[in-house]
């Protein structure tokens, strides 16, 4: 009954089916096989799968033995017994599709990429991508059977990353510098190493020099926009539009009487002012026109001495054009 529900048949069906109906070619030819081992041998010496066409045209796989059928010491048929495996066959090829399409993926990432096996208590270099080849100038395929302990003998942060990954089961992501041997050249990478098995990392190892060189780039700039400002003899600030200090220079401290160490960040602008009340026109005159020149602020000292201040400052937009704050220079 499992066989006829399988096959989508029913029992009337039996008398008029024959192997031709259910396999194909290649089948057919194994089953043949298999029935003249019986015949000379006396035995099936093994399971056989077999490919089995349904009522419907669906195929299943079964996972077959044969019997041998006698009477009177002479063979007249054989009892087949079978087991649907058609799931299990299903999923071994899903398995297989999802192995080739990572391979395919790992060859073709755009991120050079090396794989490692633990041998002991060291790693063996057993695999690289296409872009592991094109970074390298070829030279990756001589490394092929290496040992990371000789490869990386005077890198013990790369072998302490190696080991920590695959004993920790763990991923780890860290920025560093590498010179490449065959070029000399000092690069910026980003590694990341990952465990994928009880035996294996797969290392990526994304160049990022370029945006390093721009970090330190605009980082010289920072330092050097603020020495400039530190270095003007006119006070100088920046600020929220909510009246918040954000930045302000020694010259600030010095025209208000402040110790010029003493940082006034986080305060509120309107602390320095007379009459905090005439920073609402001046904000909307900043933002209406996006700067004001020569505007004369009656302020206050340290000490609380009044003093008066020219302003002339701009407004501060963000990415996307929209006002955060002010710039302020005054005397």
């Amino acid at each position: 009954e499992l066989t006829l529900i399988s096959l989508g048949y029913e029992r009337k069906d039996i008398p008029n089916l024959s192997f031709t109906d259910l396999l194909d070619r290649d089948n057919l030819i194994k089953a043949f096989n298999t029935l003249e081992e019986i015949k000379k041998t006396g035995k099936q010496s093994a399971q056989r799968e077999y490919k089995v066409k349904t009522k419907t045209g669906d195929y299943i796989f079964i996972e077959t033995y044969a019997i041998p059928l006698k009477k009177n010491g002479r063979l007249y048929g054989v009892l087949g017994i079978a087991k649907n495996i058609t799931k299990r066959k299903k999923t071994a090829q899903k398995l297989k599709e999802s192995a080739e399409m990572f391979k395919a993926l790992f060859k073709e990432g755009p991120i050079p990429t090396y794989t490692w096996r633990k041998i002991g208590v060291d790693f063996v270099l057993i695999d690289f991508n296409n872009a592991a080849d094109k970074i390298t100038q070829g030279h990756v395929e001589t490394f092929l059977g290496t040992n990371a302990s000789e490869m990386y003998k005077d890198r013990p942060d790369i072998l302490n990353d190696l080991q920590h990954c695959i004993n920790e089961k763990i991923h780890i992501t860290r920025e560093m510098k590498y010179k490449y041997y065959f070029s000399k050249e000092e690069k910026y990478l980003l590694v990341n190493y990952g465990y994928v098995g009880p035996d294996l990392i797969i290392v990526r190892t994304e160049d990022i020099t370029e945006r390093k060189k721009a970090e330190e780039k605009l980082k010289e700039s920072e330092l050097k926009y603020r020495d400039m400002i530190n270095n003007l003899d006119v006070g100088f600030y920046q600020v929220a539009l909510d009246g918040t200090m954000i930045n302000h220079n020694p010259a600030h401290n010095k025209i208000l009487e402040y110790d010029q160490t003493e940082s006034h960040i986080g305060k509120k602008v309107t602390d320095f002012w007379q009459f905090p009340e005439d920073r609402d026109n001046y904000l909307k005159q900043i933002l209406k026109d996006g700067y004001a020149k020569n505007y004369i602020c009656p302020s206050l000292t340290k000490e609380g001495k009044k003093v008066v201040v020219q302003l002339n400052s701009h407004l501060m937009l963000d990415k996307e054009g929209n006002p955060f704050g002010d710039v302020f220079g005054y005397s």
